[in-house]
């Protein structure tokens, strides 16, 4: 693989499917032997002669997983890419029980985009298949063994790029419920959901889809974190609120996806960003300046007004931001107001 590959997370540029040695389909020693026993020893000699695996020595599902996985790898070995939904890309590629194993475990016909909703305990995989948890991990673990096979991330390459794609307009991330529109009606994610199958290519191969603190992104762990780090140095030295668009090194709408998932940052829907507990009591000043003393649920209200989701908080800790503020006064029980002669030094909007 190139240096750029590398970086771009894409599967090692493959010799003509045709004369790629059997091992690459993933497929267990059991039939792989039936197959040599049978003469072929590449791809394409299984391509050429696909009832090879039906041996009475395999069981009933053995040959007609082996019949699915020939008749993909048919159009592989005469040079050509056939695109395939995600839906019958996993229903082709793995057998019945190791299908329900993942499809329970992502919830694959989940609605929602919540990662909870996608990251589903093993003993409750196992109750719902009528196996044990360990069974179930076993089941999970051939599962993701044979997606991260040559074959598997060969067919799924339009699945990769599709979503890559998805993912570099919109600056290198999104959340789930971000990927879960942007998705939208493509065939590609019909009949499943896209944020649960987005994370079934991620545990395939977490190079091509990066999951990075709940965001899934198109780029490489060690830049997200350096991105991280960027973003955190750069609100820590501007000593107050600060337009994220004015940071280098990455689109402002990366940038903003980022600050909402740190520790400790504060996010405002105008664009702007800050640490939470330097710059939130600020914002809370500078709301009793502009709209006079205030209750406090009035204040959490005109907080929230401000502040992206992620950066919301409750009227607990808005009252203990309160408190400790010298600059703040309360002239009446359960009302809150500027002390006298207080000069503002960061404003709400800008």
């Amino acid at each position: 693989m190139t240096a750029r590959g590398a970086r771009r997370g894409r599967p090692p540029r493959a010799a003509p499917w045709a004369t790629r040695p059997l091992a690459d389909t993933g497929l267990p020693p059991r039939i792989l032997a039936v197959l040599r026993a049978a003469g072929c020893r590449t791809c394409g000699d299984w391509a050429a002669a696909p009832a090879a695996a039906d041996s009475p020595k395999l069981p009933d599902a053995d040959r007609a997983w082996t019949r699915r996985i020939a008749a993909a790898l048919a159009p592989l070995a005469r040079g050509k890419l056939e695109p395939m939904p995600f839906s019958r890309w996993l229903s082709t590629l793995l057998p019945d029980r190791w299908h329900a194993a993942l499809s329970h475990r992502r919830a694959l016909d989940a609605e929602g985009a919540a990662p909870a909703l996608h990251d589903i305990p093993l003993a409750r995989v196992g109750a719902a298949l009528g196996i044990t948890r360990e069974r179930a991990r076993q089941l999970l673990d051939l599962s993701r063994a044979f997606l991260a096979a040559p074959l598997a991330q060969v067919l799924a390459a339009p699945l990769y790029d599709a979503a890559r794609t998805a993912l570099d307009a919109a600056g290198g991330a999104l959340s789930p419920a971000e990927w879960l529109q942007a998705a939208g009606d493509s065939p590609l994610w019909a009949d499943v959901s896209p944020a649960g199958a987005l994370l079934v290519l991620h545990d395939a191969a977490p190079a091509r889809i990066v999951l990075h603190r709940g965001l899934f992104a198109s780029i490489p762990p060690d830049a997200l974190d350096a991105l991280d780090t960027r973003l955190r140095d750069a609100l820590r030295q501007a000593g107050g609120l600060l337009p994220l668009a004015t940071i280098p090194g990455a689109p402002p709408a990366l940038y903003n996806r980022l600050a909402q998932i740190l520790p400790g940052v504060l996010v405002l829907r105008d664009g702007r960003g800050g640490l939470l507990d330097r710059d939130a009591p600020r914002l809370l000043r500078e709301i009793l300046l502009a709209r006079g003393p205030l209750r406090l649920d009035a204040i959490t209200a005109a907080y929230n007004a401000l502040a992206c989701p992620a950066s919301q908080r409750g009227i607990g800790l808005v009252r203990q931001w309160l408190l400790a503020d010298p600059a703040v006064r309360r002239p009446a029980p359960n009302l809150y107001a500027l002390a006298p002669g207080y000069q503002p030094t960061l404003f709400a909007s800008p």
